[in-house]
């Protein structure tokens, strides 16, 4: 018994209707459930405070927000300087970090010091007693001395070497961004107030979902197909038309819904 060819095309049809629905809720419930993931990690990341890690090796979570802008600091001049400049271009914040940079410990040490005798500037002043002193702490110098009758010292902090910071941000398998820092100097502690990403950024934009295809296939003829599709999540969906370029013409139309199951 044949089945009737308009039974066929109504079956056809809602076996679509039915694949196209059941992607489109799948986007829907798997966006829904990727933003509720964000609001919880967000949640975390605004109590986790700085850890070292290991030696030198400071992290922390990070804040994922569509508004970077906002989550910069309002007070510091140079904040506003940075947020004027960057809306001055139109530009988008990928990552926002603020350090803060401290010593662990003073810088402290016994040096030792040479003592001389300078004479008054009148033959009446007494002879005054000169110490200079020097000392290398590697990222700083100090150097200076002292005076006698009266008592005077003058002392010069110098910078011997730069203060190099490494800032990376990274997201690991489970989607959890976050910041680390480390720098060139021992005795340095990175306190990394704020950190934060958009994401969002990182995805295509709605006309890069869009995409075109053609198909060839050879049999007992030639079938050619040609459609559209859009993409939604971890689905591609859009209607797709094919006909027979050998012995009788005849077309054919529907949807195709395509599963990328490994897709982040």
């Amino acid at each position: 018994m044949e089945i009737p060819d308009k039974i066929l095309r109504v079956a056809c049809l809602v076996l679509i209707a039915c694949l196209v629905v059941g992607a489109l809720y799948g986007a829907v419930k798997k966006a829904n459930y990727d933003a509720r993931i964000i609001e919880l990690q967000n949640t975390v990341a605004e109590r986790d405070v700085t850890v070292e890690t290991q030696k030198g090796v400071f992290q922390k979570l990070s804040i994922q927000s569509k508004s970077l802008e906002n989550m910069l600091g309002q007070r510091d001049e140079q904040i506003k300087l940075l947020k004027r400049e960057i809306e001055k271009g139109g530009e988008d914040v990928l990552a926002a970090n603020s350090l803060v940079i401290r010593w662990k410990k003073a810088y402290e040490a016994t040096v030792k010091a040479q003592q001389t005798e300078v004479p008054g500037a009148q033959p009446s002043d007494p002879v005054r007693k000169r110490v200079t002193f020097e000392k290398d702490f590697g990222m700083i110098g100090v150097s200076g001395f002292t005076l006698t009758d009266p008592a005077e010292a003058t002392v010069t902090v110098k910078q011997n070497r730069p203060l190099k910071v490494s800032l990376v941000v990274s997201q690991d398998k489970d989607g959890v961004w976050k910041s680390r820092a480390t720098s060139s100097d021992d005795n340095t502690s990175i306190d990394i107030a704020l950190s934060s990403v958009n994401p969002w950024m990182l995805e295509p934009k709605w006309y890069e979902k869009i995409g075109v295809g053609v198909e060839l296939g050879v049999g007992s003829g030639f079938l050619a197909g040609a459609g559209a599709f859009y993409r939604f999540g971890k689905f591609d969906l859009g209607p797709k038309g094919w006909v027979t370029v050998t012995g009788p013409a005849s077309g054919f139309v529907g949807a195709q819904v395509i599963w990328h199951p490994f897709a982040r």
